[in-house]
């Protein structure tokens, strides 16, 4: 399961806001992180409406946030019922994977005894 356009779009800007005291090469290298996540907030708002990024400059310190805002205000809510429904599927899949190792270490420790236990507990 994805992030949200918003999640995305604040990581953005706290990235952004924070190259403002790197030094000129570290703030290049930020600028670019903080593009990839602009980037990942127009495809995660692709469905709810989208964010046209054309008129955004992308190289500037700080940059106009205005526009981007007012779009993302614009974007259809998210759907809850649907979130939801792929927050417990995966919930669901995930408590199917640990029922599933847990009896797979019941089985080894009652085959190998305490000692095969102890020696795959200490191994992580």
């Amino acid at each position: 399961m994805g992030y949200a356009a918003e999640q995305h779009l604040q990581m953005a800007k706290l990235i952004r806001q924070k190259a403002m005291a790197f030094p000129a090469e570290k703030r290049d290298e930020a600028i670019k992180q903080s593009n990839l996540f602009l980037a990942l907030a127009a495809e995660a708002a692709k469905d709810r409406g989208g964010l046209d990024l054309r008129r955004f400059d992308f190289d500037a310190i700080p940059p106009d946030w205005s526009d981007i805002d007012r779009q993302m205000a614009a974007l259809t809510p998210i759907a809850v019922d649907d979130r939801k429904s792929r927050l417990s599927q995966h919930h669901r899949e995930l408590q199917a994977r640990v029922r599933m190792f847990q009896k797979s270490e019941k089985r080894e420790t009652r085959s190998s005894g305490l000692r095969g236990w102890w020696s795959r507990l200490t191994r992580w």
